[in-house]
């Protein structure tokens, strides 16, 4: 869904024969997007989530963890930005603090590796029930599994933890500036199909984390069947496919 170059195939730079996605959308994606040769890419799902399939290692916690902006590199800059404001606004939300400490559950926050040196700002914000997070502590696999709910923005651990059945939030205060300053293609026809509740302000996301609070955290069920178009496969055989997919040819160059 991102802009970056990185993710459009340049035949001369490719180091790579195949690349490994989750589903017949992915594929389609990769290849009307970003020129990825069709035969190039396999549907086979991806490594990781093997260890996600039907994960019980539940905690009483949410996991926030957005993603980081290019534009906010300097210390500066990051104080004064809505990426900061915003973040520290839910986490310092009484509303919310309260309701967390009568369900006795816990928010995780996990500042994105990029925006990493900027932490202290959110360690002053911690209390009994907002634990900040220091990237080598935990690893995201680990409090993705034990979350029981997820609030992100546009990162793509969201198909990690909804893959699980469990809800996401996606907290997109600046969705606008956001799509225009990444160039993100495709994200329209994704926005339509998103497998989360998507808040624009923070009264709307804190009013739908307390929902969650309230409700056990149950998934409502149209967002599990939209996820359905992004995984072909949910089970925890993907490495095994993988594995199919490149021994196969290589029998066939041995005749």
């Amino acid at each position: 869904m991102r802009g970056e170059r990185g993710f459009h195939y340049n035949p001369m730079e490719a180091k790579y024969d195949k690349v490994i996605v989750s589903s017949e959308w992915e594929k389609r994606l990769l290849n009307e997007h970003f020129g990825h040769p069709d035969q190039n890419l396999i549907v086979t799902g991806l490594a990781r989530y093997d260890n996600l399939y039907k994960s019980d290692v539940v905690e009483d916690q949410i996991f926030f963890m957005p993603t980081w902006r290019k534009a906010i590199r300097k210390r500066e800059l990051f104080i004064c930005s809505d990426y900061y404001l915003k973040t520290k606004e839910i986490l310092e939300d009484k509303n919310l603090l309260k309701k967390l400490r009568e369900k006795k559950i816990k928010v995780k926050f996990y500042l994105h590796i990029k925006l990493h040196k900027f932490i202290d700002l959110f360690q002053e914000l911690e209390n009994d029930v907002i634990e900040i997070v220091e990237a080598g502590d935990e690893d995201v696999q680990t409090l993705l599994k034990k979350s029981k709910l997820l609030i992100t923005d546009y990162s793509s651990i969201s198909f990690d933890f909804i893959y699980m059945e469990k809800p996401v939030l996606f907290y997109q205060y600046d969705y606008k500036d956001y799509i225009e300053s990444y160039r993100v293609q495709g994200y329209e026809e994704y926005k339509n199909d998103r497998f989360g509740y998507i808040a624009y302000n923070s009264k709307t996301l804190i009013d739908k984390i307390i929902y969650y609070l309230d409700n056990d955290f149950k998934a409502e069920e149209e967002y599990i069947k939209k996820s359905n178009k992004y995984f072909k496969f949910r089970d925890n055989n993907n490495c095994q496919r993988i594995y199919n997919e490149i021994i196969e040819p290589s029998k066939k160059d041995c005749k």
